[in-house]
């Protein structure tokens, strides 16, 4: 579940927003002026997404004509498996 709340009461309830994300698992995006600017999120499903994050970086610059940039996407995929 998402919960959205302002910069303001995000300030303001910090310590109770983050009970609801690490023992609810609920998630919070913090808006300012009605603009999303941030998201907490339980702690174990941000480490997840790191690594796809690189795996997604390095296809992204395999698909660039180049050697170099081949040679760096690999690289990538290489040292992402490490910290998966």
């Amino acid at each position: 579940m998402i919960k959205r709340v302002s910069a303001y009461e995000a300030r303001t309830k910090l310590g109770e927003l983050i009970n609801l994300v690490y023992y609810q698992g609920m998630e919070i995006v913090v808006e300012r002026m009605g603009k999303p600017m941030a998201k907490l999120i339980p702690i174990d499903k941000a480490s997840n997404k790191q690594p796809q994050q690189l795996l997604d970086l390095a296809g992204a610059w395999d698909n660039k004509d180049g050697q170099i940039i081949k040679q760096t996407a690999k690289r990538m995929r290489a040292k992402s498996k490490l910290i998966a």
